[in-house]
């Protein structure tokens, strides 16, 4: 049985490690596996898609009912 070549998608989060907030998230093509960012004190953490779109959910769910 022959594996499917499509390209895998990436899920992740960027955590800047000064304040422990979430400054970007997203789905990429290519992952650095390193967790590097141009910003070295904002770190790369990647995620299953399930845990993905649950963190998704949460966050959009809670920014809609508790707006800063």
């Amino acid at each position: 049985m022959a594996k499917s070549q499509e390209p895998k998608d990436y899920y992740f989060i960027d955590v800047d490690l000064r304040t422990k907030r979430i400054v970007g998230w997203g789905e990429a093509r290519h992952a650095t596996h390193t967790g590097a960012t141009d910003d070295p004190l904002v770190h790369r953490v990647f995620l299953t898609k399930g845990q993905f779109n649950k963190l998704r959910r949460h966050l959009t769910s809670d920014a809609v009912s508790n707006p800063e």
